[in-house]
């Protein structure tokens, strides 16, 4: 059955990943961290059988939002960084996230845990699920 509820975007997803990393006591992301690299690796793979899913399950609008997301959180396939995911999470500086200085290390965030709770309210099922799982696989870095 088509989801007929508003469109998810890729902006959506990432607030609500910020959200779940406050939640959780996740405070930053360190950049070009192996560990991390490997993390997202394994979240793409299962973000793509998410789609599938959806897919086989004739949500094709969920499907395609989340090939819209895997589009950007992709690693570049000529250098393997993760460019499009970083300039997401630094997009949302400064509401919820920040860098000290070019030369830092690490994403932080900023975001309060109340505001954070309530941005996790606002996201609609099936997605809060899919976010949910997402920010499992970086709270542990």
């Amino acid at each position: 059955m088509e989801n007929q509820m508003h469109s998810f975007t890729v902006q959506n997803f990432f607030e609500g990943l910020v959200a779940e990393l406050v939640v959780q006591n996740k405070q930053k992301l360190q950049y070009e961290d192996p560990e991390l690299n490997n993390a997202l690796r394994s979240l793409i793979a299962r973000l793509f059988e998410h789609a599938r899913e959806q897919y086989n399950q004739g949500d094709r609008s969920i499907a395609h939002e989340l090939l819209e997301i895997l589009d950007t959180i992709s690693p570049n396939p000529n250098t393997g960084a993760f460019d499009g995911l970083w300039s997401e999470l630094r997009d949302l500086q400064p509401r919820v996230a920040f860098t000290l200085n070019p030369q830092h290390p690490a994403l932080q965030f900023k975001q309060s845990q109340s505001s954070a709770e309530e941005t996790i309210r606002t996201i609609p099922q099936p997605w809060r699920k899919i976010v949910s799982e997402s920010a499992q696989y970086l709270v542990a870095l």
